[in-house]
């Protein structure tokens, strides 16, 4: 209830879990005098619980919240390795949405940072995405989405991914359906990622549209 009446928090209803509720629970568990595995532990439970909340819709959770719930890197990882502070992963997804209004390559591109976030798949395989990406699998609580590995060999993995994001692709497919009988290009409309170009042409989102 305390994180509900702090000042910034714009999710006051108890059953929304925004990102900055995401972020204090994060640092509350970080704080803790615990072992760097039990607060791994402690964030993979807390992780799973909401997962289940949002699968069993008790509630509702921002697209990016449940990123604050990854593990504590191991310090056995390569020191180069080192990923993205959520910070700036907040700063990035606020001015995709800010601008989505102004282009529809900015709405995508956060659905691809989303998936960047959920799965270990690079930029390029995302993009490439067919709209028949979702797998159906008879069950309510597990959500799989499908696209070509990164060894780009053709093959393709399958991975679980949360309902948000689940909804976020089925939001995309319904937000991309009235372009496909403008696609002049046949292959494209195999495509999830469908923007209005110049001249009213449909284009498929390419890897380095996100990356600029």
């Amino acid at each position: 209830f305390s994180l509900k009446m702090m000042p910034g928090n714009a999710a006051p209803d108890l059953r929304h879990l925004s990102e900055f509720e995401a972020d204090q629970i994060r640092t509350f568990i970080l704080r803790k005098d615990l072992s760097d595995k039990s607060k791994s532990n402690l964030l993979n439970q807390v992780k799973l619980f909401f997962v289940w909340a949002e699968d069993s819709e008790e509630m509702q959770l921002a697209p990016l919240a449940l990123i604050y719930f990854k593990s504590i890197p191991s310090h056995r990882k390569i020191p180069n390795n080192t990923s993205v502070p959520k910070e700036h992963i907040e700063i990035i997804a606020k001015h995709l949405m800010d601008n989505r209004q102004k282009h529809p390559k900015y709405e995508l591109c956060f659905v691809v940072l989303n998936l960047l976030l959920q799965t270990p798949f690079r930029v390029k395989n995302i993009c490439t995405l067919d709209r028949n990406c979702l797998i159906e699998t008879g069950k309510d609580d597990v959500h799989i989405i499908r696209m070509k590995s990164k060894t780009s060999k053709g093959e393709y993995e399958d991975r679980t991914i949360p309902l948000s994001t689940y909804r976020l692709i089925k939001q995309t497919l319904s937000q991309t359906e009235p372009l496909l009988s403008k696609c002049s290009v046949e292959a494209w409309k195999d495509y999830l990622l469908l923007y209005a170009g110049p001249n009213g042409s449909i284009l498929p989102l390419y890897h380095n549209n996100f990356h600029s």
